[in-house]
């Protein structure tokens, strides 16, 4: 049922990677009207941000508009993999990139079928730009992904610790400095209130957690402008429940927790990614009538920036987000009139950092 949850998440993403066929290029500008204090670029290149490279490049999966013929009937399009800098212009063409794509500190691995038989599948991992590739049969080989995931093969993931129970799920992070004793042997709502520890390496003793593995089952993910794992408070019902505060946890190697608790509103229901000072968060129908906004929330203030449904990716230093938003999403999957293009626009929130 969690992983049926997920893939429903990960379906609506699909949906707005579909739409970009649609989307013109649009000159680079300051958009007029943008929210006070933060900046917003509009990108000339629309695609969908994979991750940031650095402070100025973003990683991303463009549509090269051609398309192959699959073997039994059928075509399917073809992506290239480039880098923007936002700031410069400048792009870069990695050549031809695959589904499931993960990048982590300059290392990438993604997954294609082949051409020309559809038993084989191209694997491609390693240093971006230096990859290895290899033609495999479907099963042969898979890739450690998500929010914990290093992006290596499954084949490079560290052995369980000599101390763990046999019985108790183990959480290994990303990066490797340290792991997550679930302390119970499978994560479900019925084992919600079994708070987890987290365990430097080597330390067989650990430090008791203030929330559950369940209370974190979207993933801890690492932050390098915080210099920890950051972890927004999850729920099998989603949208989040009404009437009820939201927590979001910071994680630190040395297992000290930061824990941030939203009061009830209805920006805080849906996903949310931080940035320095705050979150944005990324808002969908919770009813009819309903609609998609983006925000900026912290525990004690939130405001509305755009309208649409979008999703993002923070940069390293936490003070930008590249976000894929399309204003018109009801209207296009419901193919009534649509008057505004997808955009990619960069928000900077630390002008006077």
């Amino acid at each position: 049922m969690l992983d049926a949850l997920r893939a429903a998440g990960n379906r609506r993403k699909a949906w707005l990677c579909a739409l970009l066929a649609l989307a013109p290029l649009s000159c680079a500008s300051l958009e007029n009207g943008s929210p006070e204090g933060i900046k917003v670029t509009n990108s000339p290149v629309v695609s969908y941000p994979l991750a940031w490279m650095d402070n100025e490049r973003i990683l991303m999966r463009m549509d090269t508009g051609k398309r192959i013929d699959v073997p039994g009937g059928g075509r399917y399009a073809t992506f290239d993999l480039i880098s923007y800098n936002y700031k410069t212009g400048e792009r870069h063409n990695y050549g031809r990139v695959g589904q499931q794509i993960c990048y982590t500190n300059g290392y990438i691995s993604h997954t294609r079928a082949d051409d020309d038989d559809n038993n084989i599948i191209i694997a491609v991992y390693g240093e971006l730009g230096k990859e290895t590739v290899r033609r495999i049969h479907r099963g042969e080989m898979s890739f450690q992904r998500g929010a914990m995931g290093s992006c290596r093969p499954w084949s490079e993931y560290p052995p369980r610790p000599s101390w763990a129970d046999k019985r108790t799920t183990i959480w290994t992070l990303w990066p490797r400095l340290g792991v997550v004793d679930c302390r119970v042997r499978d994560v479900s709502y019925l084992t919600g209130q079994v708070k987890a520890r987290f365990h430097r390496p080597g330390d067989k003793v650990g430090v008791a957690l203030p929330f559950s593995c369940y209370e974190v089952f979207s993933g801890l993910r690492y932050y390098p402008f915080k210099g920890a794992y950051f972890a927004l408070e999850w729920d099998y019902r989603h949208p989040w429940p009404k009437g009820r505060d939201r927590r979001a946890f910071w994680l630190y190697p040395d297992g000290h927790v930061e824990t941030l608790t939203f009061p009830y509103s209805y920006e805080i229901r849906f996903e949310a990614i931080p940035v320095f000072g705050g979150v944005v968060t990324f808002t969908r129908p919770a009813s009819r009538g309903g609609d998609y906004w983006v925000y900026f929330a912290t525990p004690t203030t939130s405001r509305r920036l755009f309208h649409g449904y979008a999703t993002g990716i923070t940069s390293p230093d936490g003070c930008k987000v590249a976000m894929l938003i399309d204003p018109d999403f009801d209207a296009r999957v419901s193919s009534r009139k649509v008057t505004n293009p997808v955009q990619l626009k960069v928000l900077e929130f630390c002008r006077s950092k």
